[in-house]
């Protein structure tokens, strides 16, 4: 009974909660359609917001995230595996928009030092893969010197 159990618990832990369910629906159908997020998610709870930020942060779009906020989702927020807001932001897109990606955004680090996000970065690896060739504005919002290494040792300013 108890390995039941066990299995159980791990299957629980495996699927997404409610709130992101209904954001990944509510995504879906911005994607699909022509309804803006703003429309889809500004009548939703702060979860489901928060959820819905965590699933676009890496997007990089400003605007998007600064729509979640404003409905109530948390800047601090970390998905099931332990990455916050500023982690996703800061990988990009499926961890392709690196280094000198042309894809970073000046705009989106206001929208989040607006917020007051914890601008600490969870794991190392993000600063050393991630951080490399990026620009300015984001090493400094970051508190890194001239290496990624250093992060390990100053933390963010």
């Amino acid at each position: 009974m108890a390995s039941v159990l066990s299995i159980l618990n791990r299957l629980e832990a495996s699927q997404p909660s409610a709130a992101t369910q209904i954001a990944q629906a509510l995504i879906a159908v911005y994607t699909e359609s022509d309804v803006s997020l703003e429309t889809l998610f500004g009548v939703q709870s702060a979860d489901v917001n928060t959820a819905g930020l965590l699933l676009q942060a890496e997007y990089r779009d400003p605007h998007v995230i600064e729509m979640f906020l404003n409905h109530g989702a948390d800047v601090n927020a970390k998905d099931k595996m332990g990455f916050s807001v500023l982690d996703m932001v800061i990988q990009g897109h499926d961890s392709y928009w690196r280094g000198e990606s042309p894809h970073w955004n000046e705009e989106v680090f206001k929208v989040l030092a607006k917020y007051n996000v914890n601008r600490i970065i969870s794991r190392v690896w993000i600063i050393e893969q991630c951080c490399e060739g990026a620009p300015k504005y984001v090493r400094d919002f970051l508190g890194i010197m001239d290496d990624a290494d250093d992060y390990e040792h100053r933390g963010p300013r």
